[in-house]
């Protein structure tokens, strides 16, 4: 059966994951002009994210391969709560490029974990519906989360934005405890 306890989890983890990756995505940049960064500082800033990501993929998905998803998964969101108070504290525009570097290593090793797990809680029968519904989890947050983000930093400030996401994160890391360990 596609709808068990974990691929129900594992759905929730990733909308919410997704969550916190993507309140930041658009306010990063706007974020680092606080700090006088050049346009090109700003740009490598807003590619960090994917360049990590993307580097941090073939050995995220060996991690996954060897059934340490649900454990990649709540270390990955710990990681993520942690470097996203970074932020707040970044005293200048490198250490916001190196904590966004480090944020899309920790997406990275997340959604990959996110996904073999779905993949392995469902039946094979059912496994194109599976990867669809959970694609559309990171679909909804992406259509919430960047209005979203806009509303609290311009209405609460950027500190307050980041102490959400990371409380969003940390919400994640608690629902990736909730996972079965024998299906990652």
């Amino acid at each position: 059966m596609l709808w068990n306890k974990d691929y129900i989890l594992l759905l929730i983890v990733n909308t919410v994951a997704f969550l916190s990756f993507q309140l930041l995505m658009p306010l990063l940049p706007v974020y680092a002009l606080r700090f006088s960064a050049s346009e090109s500082q700003i740009g490598f800033l807003a590619a960090s994210i994917s360049i990590s990501a993307l580097l941090i993929r073939p050995f995220s998905g060996a991690l996954a391969d060897r059934r340490h998803c649900g454990y990649i998964i709540l270390l990955a969101q710990l990681g993520t709560a942690a470097v996203i108070i970074l932020f707040i504290f970044a005293p200048n525009i490198g250490v916001l490029i190196a904590a966004r570097f480090i944020h899309g290593l920790l997406f990275g090793l997340s959604s990959t974990a996110v996904t073999a797990a779905a993949v392995r809680s469902m039946p094979e029968e059912q496994m194109g519906k599976g990867i669809g519904v959970l694609s559309v989890t990171g679909l909804g947050s992406l259509a919430i989360a960047p209005a979203l983000g806009i509303w609290i930093s311009d209405t609460l400030g950027y500190p307050i934005l980041f102490i959400f996401t990371c409380i969003v994160a940390g919400v994640a890391a608690f629902i990736a405890l909730l996972i079965s360990r024998r299906r990652c």
